[in-house]
């Protein structure tokens, strides 16, 4: 039976992973797919739910061609509420996931946008569609958790496979003079961070399941292989940091025998050695060599939302923020401009309250609950997302792919 759930949903899955048509599919083929999507996990797999949605929707919205989900957050929040309501009925027991901290969080958002947004913006569709996918889960917390982290496995392999199989079409002159080219059709640096995530679920389970089949072994390290050579093709020097920092962290402080420790660190170093024979670090190296502007103008652009949200005459947005669109707004002529990291973007968004929730979400809430085998698996999670919050916003412009990353972690804290 599981086989045929497993192959059930690859089906689903290689239809939109091997999907190239650049036009919209027929609005019936749409809903017949979506039908066979969500009711079978709505009727008896629930503990899939989450993880299928999450990698579903983050590689059709990640691929360049149009997909059968929506491309909206309001469309998942709803979903999910009328996912959860079914799934209610369905299995008449439910655990409700989210705490008061999660419950206040949403509705001081919510507030805040409405306010000076007009509008709950995608942050707080995220907030409901993960809430409810972990309400619909059992309280298996160890195979949620495995589920979660071959969920990004999943994504990383797919997208890669995307990227490299259509590396050639969308190739553009990165530096003429120097003969330097770039593939992408979307935000590489969003893209590389993602394909980051399955690299490090994958070194978890690599690290963690001992005793796992061979087909299981070879997919983490597949996923592992191929989305290194997609991320240095991207030459996203933040994604590749995260996956630097947070792999160090797992193979020095997990809690595993040192021989097999050594084995993964061999095996990392013989792809990375591979990877550069073959050219694949050329990109990345010219970047690095040649970036004089502090992260390609970062450090520019924090000054001067910085600037602008401190001459703000009202000490109220102070306290409670600009929302989201007035903070993109900030010293740009009123023109929407992105702040290139998280923690500036809800400061100026949400004000100092919004500043210390997103802290204590971020850094302590996470380690509250550890066991001695989970916290260095949580904190090297916990680096990576940091790190990614450091140079972009995904968690204020509300990416889903992101708070799914983020309840993985609340999930490893108590996995044994």
């Amino acid at each position: 039976m599981k086989r045929l759930v497993l192959l059930y949903f690859t089906i689903l899955f290689l239809a939109v992973t091997l999907r190239t048509s650049v036009a919209a599919p027929n609005i019936l083929v749409r809903l017949v797919y979506l039908g066979a999507f969500f009711i079978p996990l709505l009727t008896k797999y629930r503990n899939l739910y989450l993880p299928c949605l999450v990698a579903f929707t983050t590689v059709s919205i990640n691929s360049f061609a149009f997909g059968y989900f929506p491309y909206d957050m309001l469309s998942y929040a709803v979903i999910s509420i009328f996912a959860l309501v079914i799934a209610a009925l369905v299995y008449r027991s439910s655990s409700i996931r989210i705490t008061p901290l999660f419950f206040m969080t949403l509705l001081y958002v919510l507030i805040i946008n409405v306010v000076y947004s007009g509008s709950p913006q995608d942050i707080s569709y995220c907030f409901i569609a993960i809430c409810c996918g972990a309400t619909i889960q059992d309280n298996n917390a160890q195979k949620n958790q495995s589920n979660l982290l071959n969920c990004f496995s999943v994504i990383s392999l797919a997208l890669s496979f995307i990227y490299l199989t259509n590396y050639d079409a969308f190739l553009q002159s990165y530096n003429p003079a120097d003969d330097m080219e770039r593939a992408g059709w979307t935000d590489p640096n969003y893209l590389s961070c993602i394909l980051g995530m399955g690299v490090i679920t994958s070194l978890i389970q690599l690290l963690r399941e001992r005793n796992a089949s061979l087909f299981w072994r070879l997919f983490w390290i597949s996923t592992v292989t191929v989305s290194l050579m997609s991320q240095l093709l991207m030459a996203s020097r933040g994604g590749l940091l995260c996956v630097v920092v947070s792999a160090l962290i797992l193979l020095i402080f997990a809690d595993v025998k040192k021989w097999y420790k050594v084995i993964i660190s061999l095996f990392l170093v013989g792809v990375l050695v591979w990877l550069y024979t073959n050219n694949y670090f050329e990109l990345l190296e010219y970047r690095v060599t040649n970036d004089s502007s502090g992260g390609s103008g970062r450090v520019d652009i924090w000054q001067m939302k910085l600037l602008a949200f401190g001459n703000e005459s009202n000490i109220l947005k102070w306290i409670f923020g600009v929302g989201h669109t007035g903070a993109l707004q900030l010293s740009f002529n009123n023109q929407p401009f992105g702040f290139h990291n998280d923690f500036l973007a809800v400061l100026c968004s949400y004000g100092v309250i919004g500043f210390v929730m997103m802290v204590y979400i971020m850094f302590i809430l996470p380690f509250k609950g550890t066991t001695k085998y989970s916290r260095p698996i949580v904190a090297a999670l916990v680096i990576y997302l940091v790190l990614v919050c450091m140079t972009l916003e995904p968690l204020s412009s509300g990416r889903l792919t992101y708070f799914a990353f983020y309840y993985l972690i609340l999930l490893t804290r108590s996995v044994s």
